[in-house]
């Protein structure tokens, strides 16, 4: 009985030593970790008029973050308009970044129609309409193959 128990102790022992080289090896592992995702934004309820107006970037991210703004010296500028509602965002990366056309608000969808051949925008937005800034947060996936994730803030 005694030997059973030593053959117990011995083989959990070299089966937790195998796990903990195993798990030092992963961690040092070359292959590529997925960092986290851009986030998300919804809520938004604003009709084309209250949005309306000229915004500065604050943040982008694409793919996975960081996020990325002026203290990174990326720039960017949004102008929505309406009468024709209109939705002109380039964010300065390289190359940079150009959402334009028209749009349209459906609760919290923003979807703006690009210039062929690049489709159709479709995102969420969530607007803040604060007394001392209007900070508009718009999120979806940038046309392409795979289509990058992306997240936008501008402010008023």
């Amino acid at each position: 009985m005694r030997r059973r128990s030593a053959y117990r102790l011995t083989c959990g022992f070299a089966a937790g030593a195998v796990l903990a080289a195993v798990a030092a090896a992963c961690s040092n592992s070359t292959s590529p970790h997925r960092g986290t995702p851009c986030p998300t934004y919804s809520g938004g309820s604003a009709t084309p008029g209250a949005v309306t107006g000229d915004y500065t970037l604050v943040s982008f991210c694409e793919d996975t973050v960081p996020a990325v703004g002026p203290a990174d010296g990326v720039t960017g500028s949004l102008t929505l308009s309406s009468s024709p509602d209109n939705f002109s965002a380039t964010i300065n990366l390289q190359p940079p970044v150009v959402l334009a056309g028209p749009y349209v608000l459906s609760h919290d969808t923003i979807t703006v129609t690009l210039p062929a051949p690049f489709g159709t925008f479709t995102g969420t937005y969530a607007f803040a309409d604060h007394a001392s800034a209007d900070t508009l947060f718009v999120s979806g996936f940038l046309p392409g193959s795979p289509p990058p994730p992306i997240a936008i803030v501008f402010a008023k």
